[in-house]
């Protein structure tokens, strides 16, 4: 979030098991308050973990209330799933079905990625989705471009 401008941007990461970034998605909407901003952002994190159905998911973030969201997020939908175990068949159940979950603080340098692509997707408005080779590009871009680190 830049304070100054009102303006804020998301920025995600998928890394699979062996470290390797497969998927990244930054998001600009001008989100006006820090509180849209962490709800949005722990939305849009948790929809994707819901689209990786049958999978461990670990959620990583530089931000502790964005984190807190997301436990408050699965803890609702458990409790809709248990309240509504009469409707295991329908899609909604179906999709939310991880193996393992787990939610951890990193540190910014240790979200270098997400945090460059938030950044950038701020300052340019841009909404996008970079997948295999456009990730290493990006990745290179972020790390020979001070404004990014």
């Amino acid at each position: 979030m830049l304070p100054e401008l009102c303006d804020s941007a998301i920025g995600l990461t998928l890394i699979d098991d062996t470290g390797k970034c497969k998927e990244a998605r930054g998001n600009s909407s001008g989100w006006n308050s820090r509180d849209l901003l962490e709800q949005e952002g722990a939305e849009a994190a948790f929809q994707w973990a819901m689209e990786l159905s049958g999978h461990h998911i670990e959620f990583q973030s530089d931000s502790e209330p964005i984190l807190k969201r997301l436990i408050e997020m699965y803890a609702k939908a458990r409790e809709e799933r248990f309240n509504n175990s009469n409707q295991f068949e329908s899609q909604k159940f179906k999709l939310f079905n991880f193996k393992a979950l787990s939610f951890n603080v990193v540190t910014r340098p240790n979200n270098f990625l997400a945090a460059s692509i938030s950044k950038m997707c701020n300052r340019s408005i841009i909404n996008s989705r970079w997948v295999d080779d456009n990730i290493i590009f990006l990745i290179q871009e972020f790390s020979n471009n001070p404004e990014y680190n």
